[in-house]
C-alpha cells in the first residue's frame, strides 16, 4: 500500500476580516432609558452629538478580528464627521492642568470627534480632526464587550490608563458627548450633564 506524506511546515492561511456594523445607543447610566443615537451630523464645530432619531444614528465598523481597543470607523458621517474616518476623543478645551489627563479629583475631559487614526498604545496626538488640531486625541481606544457595552481606554500624557466614563451635554446649545476619569468632579464643574453607557448595536 502508497503511504501518503504530508507537509506539516504549510504557512496557515491568516484568518478573514470580519468586520461588524452599526449604531450606538447611548442609555442612562443604568441602562434602562434610551436617551436617543450617537449621531452622524455634527454638532457645532465638528462634534459628535445625540440624536433621537435611529434613522439619523452614526453608523461604525470595526473589525471583530482584531484585538481590542480598536478604531471605530465612522461610516456615513455628514458635514464635518464626513472628513475624517475614524470616531475620536480630543481633549477638551477648558481641561486643566496635568496636561488634560484624566484621573480622580479632575473635571479634565476629552470630547466625541472623528479624526485620522493614532495607533494604539498611543498618548494623545495632535493631528488632523474635525474638532481643532490645536488639541491632541486619541482614536484606538475603544472596545465593544460581549455585552455589547462600548468601552473606552484613554491614555494619560504619561501613559497612565485611568477608568473611563461617558457623560452627555443635553442642554448645552452645542449637544456633544464627552469621556472623562470622574464623573462626579465634571458634574460639580457642568452640573446636569449625566453619566451615560454607550451600547453598540449590530445591524445587517
Amino acid at each position: 500500500m502508497r503511504s501518503h506524506r504530508y507537509r506539516d511546515d504549510a504557512t496557515p492561511s491568516a484568518a478573514p476580516t470580519v468586520f461588524k456594523r452599526g449604531y450606538i445607543q447611548v442609555l442612562s447610566s443604568d441602562g434602562n432609558t434610551l436617551h436617543g443615537y450617537v449621531a452622524a451630523t455634527s454638532s457645532t464645530g465638528g462634534i459628535a452629538g445625540v440624536t433621537t432619531s435611529q434613522q439619523s444614528a452614526m453608523v461604525v465598523q470595526y473589525d471583530s478580528t482584531s484585538v481590542a481597543p480598536y478604531n471605530l470607523e465612522i461610516v456615513n458621517g455628514q458635514n464635518k464627521l464626513a472628513t475624517y474616518p475614524y470616531l475620536a476623543l480630543v481633549q477638551g478645551p477648558v481641561s486643566s492642568g496635568n496636561n488634560g489627563d484624566f484621573g480622580s479629583g479632575t473635571y479634565n475631559y476629552a470630547i466625541f470627534t472623528a479624526g485620522n487614526s493614532v495607533p494604539k498604545g498611543s498618548t494623545p496626538s495632535k493631528g488632523q480632526n474635525s474638532f481643532s488640531n490645536a488639541y491632541a486625541y486619541e482614536t484606538a481606544v475603544f472596545t465593544v464587550d460581549s455585552s455589547q457595552n462600548v468601552l473606552a481606554t484613554w491614555i494619560n500624557t504619561n501613559g497612565g490608563i485611568p477608568t473611563t466614563y461617558f457623560v452627555w451635554a443635553p442642554t448645552d446649545s452645542v449637544n456633544f458627548l464627552a469621556a472623562t476619569g470622574d464623573v462626579p468632579a465634571y458634574q460639580s464643574k457642568w452640573p446636569g450633564r449625566p453619566q451615560v453607557l454607550l451600547k453598540f448595536v449590530e445591524t445587517a
